[in-house]
């Protein structure tokens, strides 16, 4: 019953999209993502996209999906804290804001005694008392100087509770240190989360970690300059996505791109839907993305420019929705002005085991390098690339066990003229294992000719339109 609850969500996140159920990418994780995101404030946005993903093409392989470095060993360490711990040697700032017991230097201190949060101020005065942790959160926010143009900090102690249909409203200007852990109870509400960052910018969050039930563990839209350091989301999966940073897209007439979003460390555990979704951001810095059973995609980027990800580590990834992948670009990703600059969406290393697909670039997206890859047992294409452009799988080195490496295009939004056809598209370097092969469709389509599409160094077999 679980899951079905979960897909059901999943389903009215997508709402607008149809599923043919033959060689389609429409449905559940189509692009049109009418009300996708169930925001529903008084602003009536649709974050409407204009592709269907369907690739209906005539190849005997159905891609019957719904859309949309590393060692496991180390995967599944249990810290001292409880928090999950990949192992691995992360780059995140330990002393940028570190939990550690301080509370020096901090504009508002928000600390839980026993069943009482109390707000202190900067002199250590107590500015206010209760039993709410949002009430609390709030207050402290009520200490810093109000029309501030530099950065003030509150630092939270303690764990707590939140409401899943509340929202908790971080302003500008602020540095939000949270040394503990917010458990969401209750049932998702739509444009809800207790980190919801809206109109702002210069929001930093050192650290949070977020249990439970929420509808976005963090919501932050139409904001520029955020900083996000260590974050753990270790939901339940009836929640919908871990972190999602937009710019409101509303088709056809996007607004401006969002700019500068720096993520340290993120992992997402059991997500209904997602892990981390951006959408219309410019200037990205994702340094590790750990996921472990997302619903939907580990990580995905649409609409964005100028991203730099580190790293992307992925167990069971959409392995609710297969049609999705552990790392996935959408929607014009990749995208300046008329062109898809080379490598302005660069990944040092994707990793990824069971779930949905392992890459899956769609939609009329590119300017995307992979420098390493790692991929094995996805339960669906391996990696499938859609109307992609200027765009290298594993630069360095990779590894590819078992499934089809599928270049390819959508029928409908190619006929129609909306995405070209692949072009300057690069597998290399790659070791294919356990009947994995790299495939290349739409040869001479319209009688375009060669578009520059090459396999080079693969150990496996290639079959590619042009040698």
């Amino acid at each position: 019953m679980k899951y079905l609850l979960v897909i059901l969500a999943i389903f009215l996140m997508a709402a607008g999209c149809t599923d043919n159920g033959t060689t389609s990418d429409t449905g559940i994780n189509g692009d049109s993502d009418t009300g996708a995101y169930r925001d529903s404030d008084s602003d009536t946005d649709s974050d409407t996209d204009t592709d269907s993903d369907t690739d209906s093409d005539t190849d005997s392989d159905a891609d019957s999906d719904s859309d949309t470095d590393t060692d496991t060993d180390s995967y599944t360490v249990k810290d001292t804290a409880g928090d999950t711990d990949t192992g691995s040697d992360s780059d995140v700032d330990t002393e940028w804001y570190p939990c550690n017991g301080d509370t020096e230097g901090y504009d508002a201190v928000v600390s839980k005694t026993g069943n009482t949060w109390t707000v202190t101020n900067g002199a250590g005065q107590e500015t206010w008392s209760g039993t709410d942790m949002m009430d609390a959160m709030e207050k402290g926010f009520d200490v810093l100087s109000q029309g501030r143009t530099s950065k003030q900090s509150v630092l939270v102690t303690g764990d707590g509770v939140m409401n899943a249909n509340a929202r908790l409203s971080i302003p500008g200007y602020t540095i939000l240190n949270v040394c503990g852990t917010i458990h969401v109870q209750g049932t998702p509400g739509s444009d809800m989360s207790p980190f919801y960052i809206r109109g702002q910018t210069e929001v930093d969050i050192p650290n949070a970690r977020v249990t439970g039930t929420p509808a976005y563990g963090m919501f932050i839209r139409e904001s520029s300059n955020i900083h996000l350091g260590r974050i753990i989301m270790d939901l339940e999966l009836e929640s919908w996505l871990g972190i999602r940073v937009d710019n409101k897209p509303v088709w056809p007439d996007f607004p401006p791109l969002v700019k500068n979003l720096t993520i340290d460390y993120v992992e997402v555990h059991s997500s209904g839907s997602h892990g981390v979704e951006t959408y219309g951001v410019d200037g990205i810095l994702i340094k590790e993305f750990v996921g472990d059973h997302t619903g939907g995609c580990g990580l995905i980027l649409n609409h964005s420019t100028n991203a730099e990800v580190g790293s992307v580590t992925c167990n069971e990834c959409a392995y609710i929705e297969t049609g999705y992948a552990a790392f996935r670009v959408a929607n014009s990703n990749g995208k300046i002005g008329n062109d898809f600059p080379a490598g302005n969406i660069h990944v040092g290393s994707v990793y990824a085991r069971g779930g949905g697909r392992g890459i899956f670039s769609v939609s009329g997206s590119g300017g995307l390098t992979i420098d390493n890859i790692d991929l094995a047992d996805c339960g669906n294409d391996t990696i499938l690339l859609q109307n992609c452009y200027n765009t290298t799988i594993a630069a360095n080195s990779g590894n590819a066990s078992g499934g089809r490496l599928y270049l390819s295009n959508d029928t409908a939004n190619t006929d129609n003229g909306t995405y070209e056809t692949s072009y300057n598209v690069t597998f290399q370097n790659l070791t294919l294992t356990d009947g994995a092969y790299i495939t290349e469709n739409y040869c001479d389509y319209k009688s375009q000719g060669d578009r520059n599409n090459r396999a080079y160094n693969i150990i496996g077999s290639a079959d590619m339109c042009y040698p």
